[in-house]
């Protein structure tokens, strides 16, 4: 895929950094954030940790058009709310190492990108390029998601309403200077829903009868995020980065109408040193964070209880020492540790392998082993990107991978198909698996705003997979890429009554199909998605059993260029017709058909 990039070494040599560095998380509507045990991260539907469909300044001005395919390694994603997902329009600007579509380069500054769907699903981007020079770029972006229609309970046969507006804006500033590159964002997200989710009948929990719940209000989110980078320059003996990243995070419920929401503020320092001295590499990379909160610890006075138990302040302290060392075009290598303390959190010092190894037998082929490991730190506002619908009251703890390790082989066929066969086994103490819950009980007057909220079920869990990922090209006319995984649970501890928990809402087997056809004759793309996760658990109310409904998602979607400035698309969405939940009680939109267009300027 050919993309303009800024004509300095020390960007583009250091790319990957500069790319580490301008990422806060996680919803783009979506959401990115630690490690999750499978290969699909439960967000279906639109760009990754609410980024517009641009993540940098230097592919402002490429804006995408009809032209040659290129198939990346597949990466499958979800969004955490009802909206079936979909193939991402080609008349957005795509970011190309995550969605296999071409990009050619245009001289034009803008862009907007608009489409609303048959059940009054809105999308909308903007973008604009405020300045770019030979070492300097500002860039603009907007983004709006949104929803009112209706669905329809598995569990039974009633509709309700489900509401979201999601809205993000910002601004991506960087500069190069000769020893190094300043980064800089600021955005702003606005991010409205309901708990639509079903909840269990008055006669099953007559406790709660007498308690309204109110499922029309909109829980109202507000998160601000500030990132700050610098990384060296022309790559030298001494090579450095340090990313500085500020959150603050506000709900403005709890999962009482009357009750104010927490606030979260977030502060998170990363870096990486590293000396290079001929085939050796030696460095050190980490990072502080720390966590506080508005509610800690706050006092119902009826009843004495805690409002928010968990949500105690702490801070987070992690070294990660290593070496390396490359053998040419042989072999190379990697020993490292991830070292974790914590601070007024009664932790102690924990240690994870950091190894990895890669053998290359024959040009374009390469044997891997990896062995990973480290603290997941679980904010409240990662926790958003990845289910919006857990409950304000209710924080989850970090998790700690013992270990995460990786066998397999890649390989490349003539620049034509591209396949990675893996195996991997990972071990995680307190992993979260989502679960449906009744609402909690609350004093006379209060109304709730959900039937539904979940919680997590916090579990020692050792996971087995294995898996399959494929690329292939035709010429310029066909590409598809296809991924495909197995995943075997087993679960070492829970504190549920459950004689035999499972993995709960985690698939058995999970993949997606991306194909798509680019016209010779016309300007004409039509590109599939088919998404497939089979197996999957859910626990009710911290007692029952229930098996989920497979998800079979088809989705279809055409693309046509009227010239330099205007596109038109048109995109049908489960197309087969299918009805399943995202979360328990969470069900997702039907059949629905998207028509939109795009301006260039």
């Amino acid at each position: 895929m050919k993309i303009k990039t800024i004509k300095i070494k020390a960007i583009k040599r250091n790319c990957h950094k500069i790319a580490l560095l301008l990422i806060c998380f996680p919803l783009s509507l979506q959401a990115q954030q630690a490690k999750k045990d499978t290969l699909l991260t439960r967000e279906m539907v639109l760009e990754k940790e609410y980024n517009p469909t641009i993540r940098d300044a230097s592919r402002l001005n490429t804006l995408p058009e009809i032209s040659y395919p290129t198939v990346p390694e597949t990466k499958l994603s979800y969004a955490n709310y009802a909206l079936p997902f979909k193939v991402l329009p080609q008349l957005a600007i795509l970011n190309a190492d995550e969605h296999f579509t071409e990009v050619k380069e245009s001289g034009k500054k803008g862009y907007l990108v608009a489409g609303i769907a048959t059940n009054l699903n809105i999308n909308g981007d903007f973008g604009y390029q405020l300045l770019q020079k030979e070492n300097t770029w500002l860039n603009l972006f907007y983004t709006h998601r949104s929803a009112n229609g209706k669905v329809t309970f598995l569990q039974e046969d009633i509709k309700q309403r489900m509401k979201l507006n999601d809205n993000l804006g910002g601004i991506d500033f960087s500069h190069a200077f000769t020893p190094l590159t300043l980064s800089a964002r600021l955005k702003y997200t606005n991010a409205r829903m309901n708990y639509y989710g079903y909840g269990l009948p008055p006669q099953i929990q007559p406790s709660l009868a007498e308690l309204p719940t109110d499922k029309t209000v909109y829980q109202q989110n507000g998160l601000l995020n500030v990132d700050l980078g610098i990384v060296s320059g022309e790559e030298k003996v001494l090579n450095y980065r340090f990313n500085l990243n500020i959150a603050d995070f506000k709900q403005k419920y709890t999962l009482l109408q009357s009750q104010q929401g927490p606030e979260e503020f977030f502060l998170n320092t990363d870096w990486d040193v590293h000396i290079a001295s001929g085939e050796m590499l030696f460095g050190v990379g980490g990072y502080f964070k720390a966590v506080s909160y508005s509610n800690v610890k706050e006092v119902d006075p009826a009843t004495g209880a805690n409002y928010f138990t968990g949500y105690d302040n702490y801070g987070q302290l992690s070294l990660n020492p290593y070496i390396g060392y490359e053998n040419g075009n042989l072999w190379k290598v990697r020993l490292g540790a991830k070292t974790h303390f914590y601070f007024s959190h009664g932790k102690v010092l924990s240690i994870a392998p950091d190894v990895a190894l890669s053998i290359f037998p024959a040009e374009g082929t390469e044997i891997y082993l990896s062995a990973d490991g480290g603290v997941t730190t679980h904010t409240s506002h990662t926790l958003f990107y990845e289910n919006r619908y857990l409950s304000p009251f209710f924080r989850v703890a970090d998790s700690k991978t013992l270990l995460d390790a990786t066998f397999g082989v890649k390989s490349n066929i003539r620049d034509i198909c591209r396949f990675n066969v893996y195996a991997g086994y990972k071990m995680v103490d307190n992993d979260h698996f989502f679960v449906h819950t009744s609402p909690l009980s609350g004093s006379a007057g209060n109304t709730f705003i959900a039937a539904n909220s979940l919680t997590a079920a916090i579990m020692d869990v050792n996971l087995f997979k294995i898996g399959l990922r494929m690329q292939y090209r035709y010429q310029d006319l066909f590409e598809m890429a296809l991924q495909v995984q197995h995943n075997t649970w087993d679960v070492k501890k829970s504190a549920t009554t459950i004689d035999k928990p499972e993995a709960w809402n985690r698939p058995a087997w999970e993949g997606e199909l991306q194909a798509a056809y680019i016209f010779d004759i016309l300007p004409l793309r039509l590109d599939l998605i088919y998404h497939l996760e089979t197996g999957r658990k859910a626990l009710k109310n911290n007692t029952e059993i229930s098996s989920m409904k497979n998800i079979h998602e088809l989705n279809v979607k055409a693309n046509y260029t009227l010239n330099d400035t205007f596109s038109v698309f048109a995109q049908a969405n489960n197309l087969l017709f299918q009805r399943y939940d995202l979360w328990y009680g969470y069900p997702v939109q039907g059949f629905n058909i998207l028509l939109g267009g795009s301006i260039k300027f």
